[in-house]
């Protein structure tokens, strides 16, 4: 199987499809039942899109640089050097955005090379990565938002309770800011094997292989 044909299927991945992957890093990942998953991800997903609508509502005209200058947030210029840990964009508070530009600008080229701009819509993973990060400022802002609440019961003693933040709503929540904000057409959990691979192409298949196997559809590719 080729990056391509990888490319393809995870391509028409539904969203609830992501939902064990998406989960898979989280530290509560193996207390949370399947059916809270469910709906964990669907509230994340949905502040997201909402937070996106809203900002695409006020400024329709806004490029995603702009949004980030609008909610007082900086673009650092100096590129960030953790893409060989797999990170390829960060935010620092209380304002700062850095991404991989260098690595993002090639996995640009490398998608449209292989003919799988209709995967990206068009949208360069550098507005994508931006968009990420801002949503990570917009929680900084605002923590009445969904993924930044503790939903996760640890325990209960009589009436009292102690819940916990889980992590990962804040990176489902900040995909689907992201692809709602730029109008990406595919999911942009995606977007990580493109960067993995102008890297490292072999992590790119590890990375296929491994969302294959945690989402249920274990088909090696080699």
């Amino acid at each position: 199987m080729t990056i391509e044909d990888a490319a393809h299927s995870l391509y028409d991945f539904p969203a609830q499809k992501w939902i064990p992957y998406a989960f898979s890093a989280g530290a509560y990942a193996g207390k949370i039942k399947k059916e809270d998953k469910y709906k964990f991800f669907s509230g994340a997903t949905e502040c997201g899109n909402n937070i996106a609508r809203k900002l695409l509502c006020k400024y329709p005209s806004y490029t995603v640089k702009d949004f980030i200058i609008s909610e007082g947030a900086r673009i650092i210029n100096d590129d960030i050097k953790t893409e060989s840990l797999g990170i390829f964009a960060t935010y620092t508070e209380p304002d700062e955005i850095r991404i991989a530009k260098g690595v993002a600008d090639a996995a640009d080229e490398a998608i449209e090379k292989a003919g799988l701009s209709y995967i990206t819509g068009g949208i360069k993973i550098r507005d994508v990565l931006y968009a990420h990060e801002l949503y990570h400022h917009l929680e900084r802002k605002d923590k009445s938002l969904y993924t930044v609440q503790k939903h996760f019961l640890l325990f209960r003693i009589g009436t009292w309770e102690y819940r916990s933040q889980i992590r990962c709503l804040s990176e489902i929540g900040a995909m689907a800011f992201a692809q709602k904000l730029t109008g990406l057409a595919c999911s942009p959990y995606i977007l990580d094997m493109f960067l993995l691979y102008v890297i490292r192409p072999e992590q790119a298949i590890q990375f296929y292989n491994r969302v294959m196997k945690i989402c249920g559809e274990d088909e090696p590719c080699t």
